[in-house]
């Protein structure tokens, strides 16, 4: 019976995790962000032309005609063929139950990339002037972004470790090494809107810098 209960023992401390065998490691978890700022270096602009009748077969008709006048004016202004995508393209049915009659809309959106921030404005009024009836967001890019996100990581790592090393001296204790590491990150960017007093120098768009920003919560072991 004695060598059966010492079986059991040593059976059940083998299944014990190495944590439980001794005291808790002391630990201290600490959070870091940084935020890398970069200028933007191209944008890309929704536009769209919705056109509604009576029968499906107009609306499509008028959109058709009206797209193929603001896919000239486009080109006009410079921008390649390769930068302008269809985005999205759907037919839908408006109904008025109120009188039994319903009418058919048809939405076909491009989203066009423009490489000269100071085209954004002139491209916008071009494609409106053209025939398209909808300016539906623009949105900044860099070319600098996968750079600017490993440069936020690696200063909000470095943030989160020099708190530590910080909190770790305050308890009397050296800082040990890596036990775990999460991260999240982001890129945020802006455009200010105006419209220009004289209407002739046309819609001004003002982009603003891109920033990226990383977050980590770290935890060290101490010693």
């Amino acid at each position: 019976m004695k060598r059966i209960a010492m079986l059991l023992l040593a059976l059940a401390l083998a299944v014990l995790p190495l944590s439980s065998l001794a005291e808790d490691a002391p630990t201290v978890t600490v959070n870091g962000t940084a935020t890398v700022s970069v200028p933007a270096d191209y944008a890309k602009v929704n536009l769209a032309v919705e056109t509604n009748a009576p029968a499906v077969a107009d609306a499509l008709s008028e959109n058709a005609d009206r797209m193929a006048q603001v896919l000239k004016a486009l080109e006009e202004t410079g921008i390649d063929a390769e930068d302008i995508v269809t985005d999205r393209f759907y037919v839908y049915t408006q109904y008025d139950y109120t009188s039994d009659i319903h009418t058919y809309t048809v939405t076909n959106a491009l989203t066009v990339t423009v490489r000269a921030l100071n085209d954004v404005g002139r491209v916008i009024d071009t494609a409106l002037s053209a025939g398209a009836n909808a300016c539906n967001g623009i949105t900044f890019y860099s070319d600098a972004a996968a750079q600017a996100n490993d440069d936020a990581l690696t200063a909000a790592i470095a943030e989160a470790r020099r708190k530590a090393e910080l909190a770790a001296a305050a308890c009397g204790k050296a800082l040990g090494g890596l036990v775990s590491l999460s991260e999240s990150s982001g890129s945020y960017g802006g455009v200010r809107l105006a419209k220009a007093a004289d209407m002739a120098a046309g819609t001004a768009i003002l982009p603003d810098g891109l920033d990226f920003t990383a977050s980590v919560s770290v935890t060290f072991g101490l010693k």
